[in-house]
C-alpha cells in the first residue's frame, strides 16, 4: 500500500485533503494528516485509506501545475476499523498443525534412515527445510492478521 502524509488539510467545508495524481499508484493508499493544533494534539490522530480508482473520481483541481483530487476526510476509510475486521475475520481461523506433525516426524525419519551424501537425503532434507519454512510462514501471517 502506497503511504503519503498530508501535512494540512484543506479547511473549506467539508474538510479535506489534496492528493496528487501521480501519487495514486497501485489499488490502495494509506493516508496520514499528521496536522496538529496549538495545543499539540493531531486532529485526525487515525491512520486512513482510500482505493486509488475511487479517489480519481472526486473533483480535481490544479495547484502550481499539480492536478490535485480534493477528497473529503469522512470519506476516507479508517485503517484501524479495517485492521479490526481482519482480526474479527482470522478469530475463527484454527491453524491446527498437528496435522503437519505426522509427516515432519515421518520426513524426519527417512532423513535419518537414508545414506549419508545420497540423493533422496539430499531431497528428503530439502522437503522437510520447505514445510519448516512454510510452518513458520503461516504463522507469522497469522500473527499479522493476514
Amino acid at each position: 500500500m502506497n503511504k503519503i502524509t498530508i501535512k494540512v488539510p484543506i479547511w473549506k467545508e467539508p474538510r479535506s485533503i489534496g492528493i496528487a495524481g501521480w501519487r495514486l499508484t497501485g489499488e490502495r493508499i494509506e493516508i496520514e494528516i499528521v496536522y496538529k493544533n496549538k495545543e499539540g494534539e493531531r486532529l485526525y490522530p487515525e491512520r486512513y485509506y482510500i482505493d486509488c480508482d475511487s479517489a480519481r473520481k472526486y473533483p480535481a483541481q490544479v495547484v502550481s501545475g499539480t492536478k490535485l483530487f480534493v477528497i473529503p476526510i469522512k470519506e476516507l476509510g479508517v485503517i484501524k476499523e479495517i485492521e479490526k475486521e481482519v482480526e474479527e475475520d482470522n478469530a475463527d481461523i484454527d491453524f491446527d498443525f498437528s496435522d503437519y506433525d505426522d509427516d515432519l516426524s515421518e520426513i524426519e525419519q527417512l532423513v535419518r534412515e537414508a545414506p549419508e551424501g545420497s540423493i533422496e537425503r539430499m531431497l528428503k532434507e530439502k522437503v522437510l527445510a520447505i514445510r519448516e519454512k512454510a510452518k513458520d510462514k503461516v504463522k507469522c501471517l497469522t500473527k499479522k492478521g493476514l
